[in-house]
């Protein structure tokens, strides 16, 4: 998973995006404490890391559940079960590599990618035994 170093954090006062250096936010004139900005920075930088790795998940999800019977008819049923593992790896290491991120926001996304994880595994499964039906059917 990619990070990203943005220096950058959210104002606890004004909650306007300062930088890590100021000493003062340049909105509303609170003094920024160093440790506390820190911490707020490194917060700030895993829940964009989280929001990004989600969306590339959302983005790759429909191609998958195109790609898993179209694999399964053009070439064998060996090629489903790797698109289905790949997802499914991705999807397991953002829900345990941002389990501690606990925003609205990532809760929803949270929801989704467990929910299409389950959607690819059920899709394999109707097209592994949509395959062996025509195999036998075929016989």
């Amino acid at each position: 998973m990619a990070k990203t170093t943005a220096g950058v954090f959210r104002c606890p006062s004004c909650k306007e995006f300062i930088s890590v250096d100021a000493d003062a936010c340049r909105f509303c004139g609170v003094a920024v404490n160093a440790e506390e900005a820190g911490e707020l920075t490194r917060r700030q930088s895993e829940l964009d890391n989280a929001i990004g790795n989600a969306r590339t998940i959302k983005l790759m999800f429909p191609p998958f559940l195109m790609l898993i019977p179209v694999t399964c008819l053009l070439m064998n049923p060996f090629w489903p079960v790797v698109l289905t593992g790949i997802f499914e790896v991705m999807c397991v290491r953002w829900l345990t590599g941002f389990r501690s991120v606990r925003t609205p926001q990532v809760e929803r996304l949270r929801r989704y990618v467990v929910v299409a994880a389950l959607l690819v595994i059920v899709v394999l499964v109707v097209v592994l035994v949509g395959f062996y039906r025509l195999a036998l059917v075929l016989r």
